[in-house]
């Protein structure tokens, strides 16, 4: 695969960071990307912004990447919202998951106009503080390849949402109160976009929105290790920042700290066979509220949950739907979670 990337200075720190670790690599703008080299590719929208980041983020300890190997593949010289989901797209085809440094919301559209032409079945999360701004991306097509869609993080006086079928949101004061709540959303979830406006001011003072209240960095390295670990993820999407600001530097370091944090999660990863229960401990509960048992699994080797989809009409497939162990003990006080339950019945 031929990539299209703006001429860049590299600092020699960072250089000689790279050459030192070798979990890490640079693409020169000739070399061909090879998925058996690649897992994750680093791109950058703008260069300014994503040369600062490159600062930031080969400051941090990368001794500890063993099993995982990371292409920094720079600025890309397409600008438009479809050259560069499509850049997305063919580099997700070579079995590589893109890391898309100053996204907008513009191409969070495409790829879901996108993936509704093919027919591309998918989910997708959006850590987002306004809500109206998701109820605008739900009118960009027909919706008919997504599945579902994960609001995480809004915050009420900000705009509501539309109510829709697909939609689960989890506002920030949920993620507070329960974040493993949050953690089967983003373990199903194909591709993830994160708006910094999501964070408060004083941890992200150059997002092009902040607010006083809003995620901590802490918390976005938590969110950002789950994404990492997610069993699902295709591409992951840090929208832009506003980095004309003299406060800019603060925001670039939550991000390059952000995408550590994601990283890890992706190494430390472990993909459960679910077609295979072996490894599967298997908890029956009988529920007096529905007229069949509710099958719960947890995974021997990641610790995971999960619930197994029921068909009360005799369906074939059942899938198995991402749990915590908390919405398993509700269930066996026969209070089973409003989230789960169209999912659980296959409705």
């Amino acid at each position: 695969m031929q990539l299209k990337i703006q001429s860049q200075e590299i600092d020699p720190g960072i250089l000689n960071k790279i050459a030192s670790t070798d979990s890490l690599s640079l693409y020169n703008g000739k070399q061909i990307i090879s998925s058996s080299k690649a897992q994750i590719a680093l791109i950058g929208l703008e260069l300014q912004s994503y040369t600062r980041f490159q600062s930031k983020f080969y400051q941090l300890d990368f001794d500890w990447i063993h099993d995982l190997n990371v292409l920094d593949i720079g600025v890309l010289t397409e600008s438009e919202p479809f050259q560069i989901v499509q850049t997305t797209l063919d580099l997700i085809e070579s079995n590589i998951v893109p890391v898309i440094i100053g996204s907008t919301q513009a191409h969070i559209s495409e790829l879901i106009t996108i993936q509704d032409k093919i027919l591309d079945p998918y989910r997708l999360a959006l850590i987002e503080k306004n809500a109206t701004a998701v109820s605008g991306l739900l009118n960009t097509s027909d919706l008919v390849a997504l599945k579902d869609i994960y609001l995480i993080g809004h915050q009420r006086q900000y705009g509501h949402y539309l109510d829709c079928e697909e939609l689960t949101a989890i506002s920030i004061g949920d993620f507070r109160s329960q974040s493993s709540f949050t953690e089967p959303a983003l373990r199903s979830t194909d591709f993830v976009a994160i708006h910094l406006d999501a964070v408060k001011y004083s941890d992200s003072p150059a997002s092009f929105s902040p607010s006083a209240a809003g995620f901590t960095a802490e918390e976005m390295f938590q969110l950002s290790k789950m994404i990492g670990n997610g069993d699902r993820l295709r591409a992951l999407f840090i929208h832009e920042w506003n980095d004309t600001l003299p406060s800019a530097d603060i925001t670039v370091d939550l991000v390059a700290n952000m995408v550590w944090y994601f990283l890890e999660g992706y190494a430390l990863k472990i993909i459960d066979n679910l077609n295979s229960k072996s490894k599967l401990k298997h908890f029956v509960v009988q529920s007096d509220r529905y007229q069949f048992n509710l099958n719960f699994f947890k995974s021997e080797l990641s610790g995971k949950w999960w619930i197994e989809e029921v068909h009360p009409s005799g369906g074939a497939t059942k899938r198995m739907i991402p749990c915590t162990y908390d919405e398993y003990k509700y269930t066996v006080q026969n209070e089973l979670p409003d989230r789960l339950i169209d999912q659980v019945l296959g409705v």
